[in-house]
């Protein structure tokens, strides 16, 4: 894209090619400076309203837009007219071109769109300039567009009716900034400085307006395509909300019910069994208590293997909680280093139990000889952190998962530039 213009009434005119004789219709008479062929590819330039041939490109004429010259198609609620149509590519990169095409509106002026890897942007000149350069960042109308490329931009093939002198093989330096789905752009040529700004069309409105044949597949994250992936900040702020809760309904729920611990009493396992006894009573208050119940045995070298009941003293009450669990303990050492394994505790939860008076019973079986000895506790409604933990997992879930996606997307995007933030 460069060069401006203002735009005077809409007239069509036409010439025959200096070249081949072929008729070039011109479709911004009084505006466009440069012809290009379609059938042989001379480049005419306007004199006085002549067209002289300049240049002959029959060599190039093996590049086809993808939307033929003439189209005509509705974008952004107004109708344009395909007039002119440019290839250029990056100095440094020959072999990744891009494609631009010019459209006229007798009454709304020119417009762009500008094609790249199947990615479509809808470029217009603007008049506004950016105020200030911050760093890798520029100020244009109160946004804050961050510098994705600088380079020197080629013009490969041209055809059809441009408002400014065209080569190939011109070349003006170029820089782009970004701020999804907008795009900002400058070109200069030596003194010369046009502003143009863009934004980010979907494949699919280019193809309802202008059919291109064929339509070229997206590839990549194009540098103004707008995340489909946000939200990963407004999921942390209610995670955080949630957070908050939660820990305010641990603290209430241990103010009001505080945790009582009753300690129990300790006895031997004997090698052929203990039949089941019982070795703690507790109650709880209020409509639903959590227990804990900790049992430690004292192990050397050894196993045990215990279960463990938990029963109402009322009889007419079914509450009957069974937990089994085996335990063992091996220590030793090894080339001057201690190590062990296994354990010599076990803890059991019991959630929601109604007011009442409860008993524990237990019965064990320990390693043929071998003799264990147990102690138990019960902490009466425990702050259960186990639940509370896992609530805070779970929530941390999506907001993670769409943290990755966004910064995949933002990777991806910024891949091609010499100017990445990560």
């Amino acid at each position: 894209m460069a060069g401006n213009s203002d735009l005077p009434s809409n007239s069509v005119s036409s010439f025959n090619c200096p070249s081949c004789g072929a008729a070039v219709v011109i479709r911004a008479a009084g505006i466009t400076l440069t012809a290009v062929c379609s059938a042989c590819g001379a480049i005419c330039d306007s004199e006085n309203g002549n067209f002289k041939l300049v240049k002959k490109a029959h060599e190039l004429l093996n590049i086809k837009p993808l939307i033929e010259l003439g189209t005509k198609g509705k974008i952004r609620g107004q109708i344009f007219q395909l007039i002119g149509f440019m290839r250029r590519f990056e100095k440094e990169y020959p072999n990744e071109p891009w494609d631009e095409y010019l459209f006229f509106n007798p009454f709304n002026g020119y417009c762009w769109l500008v094609e790249y890897k199947g990615h479509w942007n809808f470029y217009k000149v603007t008049k506004n300039s950016p105020k200030n350069y911050l760093g890798s960042k520029i100020d244009f109308l109160g946004d804050k567009y961050q510098i994705f490329h600088k380079g020197n931009a080629v013009v490969q093939f041209v055809v059809g009716e441009f408002y400014w002198r065209v080569r190939v093989g011109d070349s003006v330096k170029t820089l782009d900034a970004i701020y999804p789905p907008h795009i900002l752009s400058k070109e200069q040529d030596g003194s010369e400085v046009i502003w143009s700004i863009g934004e980010y069309l979907e494949p699919q409105e280019v193809e309802a307006a202008f059919h291109p044949k064929p339509m070229p597949v997206r590839h990549g994250v194009a540098p103004s395509q707008p995340s489909k992936r946000k939200g990963a900040g407004e999921a942390w702020a209610a995670w955080f909300l949630i957070l908050l809760a939660l820990v305010m309904i641990q603290i209430i729920g241990k103010s009001v019910k505080p945790e009582k611990i009753i300690s129990g009493t300790s006895l031997s396992i004997p090698i052929t069994g203990l039949n089941e006894t019982e070795i703690l009573k507790f109650s709880t208050e209020g409509i639903s208590t959590h227990v804990a119940i900790n049992v430690h045995a004292k192990l050397e070298q050894s196993w045990t293997s215990m279960k463990l009941r938990v029963v109402s003293d009322d009889p007419l009450k079914t509450t009957n909680h069974t937990f089994e669990k085996e335990l063992s303990y091996y220590f030793g050492r090894d080339g001057g280093e201690y190590w062990s394994e296994g354990s010599q505790n076990a803890e059991f939860l019991v959630n929601g139990l109604p007011r009442g008076d409860y008993h524990v019973l237990i019965s064990a079986t320990a390693e043929p000889g071998h003799t264990a000895d147990v102690l138990a506790s019960i902490v009466v409604s425990p702050s259960i952190w186990s639940n509370f933990w896992l609530a805070i997992l779970i929530l941390c879930l999506p907001p993670v998962w769409m943290s990755f996606r966004s910064k995949s997307f933002e990777i991806n995007r910024w891949s091609e530039s010499e100017f990445k933030p990560f």
